[in-house]
């Protein structure tokens, strides 16, 4: 999770403490799996309701404890390249980009007189890679500890989305022998929840299991807050 204090809040409730957040999950999944029921009906306009699904579950997700860039680390792998030797690197190329890089202007028409005296004697055309950097507002990148919780928690999703396929699918089956019909909506709604599950439960499972950070001892919680 974040290391930084004010944003491990979620609606002005600080989530530091590992009940909350365990609230926070049993609250949104609770929720999740009422939407469904509530639009269990599809009779009447089955396009929309399947569509109206869609949109309300993803919006909840957008708004809860899970959402993406939330109070747990972006999953997403770096975007810049590692060059042995340089680190993560980026391409850098024409004076407007070497003014946001080295000065954060927008363009180098923005650059101060002084900046741009500075960029005109540095510049040289083409491309070329300079160390990335990321600003200060970036959410912060995994470290090795917490890209090993990652992928252990993807696999754990992986496997109980795939339990609960292999329970639909014989569910399913038992309903055709006993000829019980079977709406295609209804298998939409499984895959919708599937999908849903397979979205937020990597993150849900590092809310449910890591500890309060203020209960790390000194020297990791130092490194925890360190710059990434």
């Amino acid at each position: 999770m974040l290391a930084d204090e004010p944003k491990l809040h979620w609606c002005w409730i600080d989530m530091r403490p590992r009940q909350r957040r365990r609230v926070a999950v049993v609250f949104t999944y609770a929720f999740l799996l009422i939407v469904p029921i509530a639009m269990s009906d599809y009779s009447s306009h089955p396009g929309w309701a399947i569509a109206g699904l869609i949109a309300g579950m993803e919006t909840f997700v957008w708004l809860s404890v899970m959402r993406r860039n939330g109070i747990v680390k972006r999953f997403e792998p770096k975007s810049s390249m590692r060059i042995k030797g340089m680190g993560d690197v980026v391409f850098v190329e024409g004076l407007d980009q070497w003014a946001q890089y080295f000065y954060g202007a927008p363009n180098f028409d923005a650059a101060s007189p002084a900046q741009q005296d500075e960029l005109l004697s540095r510049f040289k055309p083409g491309k070329r890679l300079f160390p990335a950097k990321r600003a200060v507002s970036d959410t912060p990148w995994l470290d090795e500890r917490e890209l090993k919780e990652r992928d252990s928690a993807e696999r754990w999703t992986a496997r109980q989305v795939m339990v609960v396929l292999y329970a639909c699918a014989g569910i399913y089956t038992s309903w055709a022998i006993n000829q019980r019909p079977v709406h295609p909506l209804e298998v939409a709604t499984v895959f919708v929840m599937c999908g849903v599950a397979l979205q937020t439960l990597p993150r849900a499972r590092v809310l449910w299991t890591e500890s309060d950070p203020r209960d790390m001892p000194g020297e990791l919680a130092l490194i925890e807050q360190a710059d990434i």
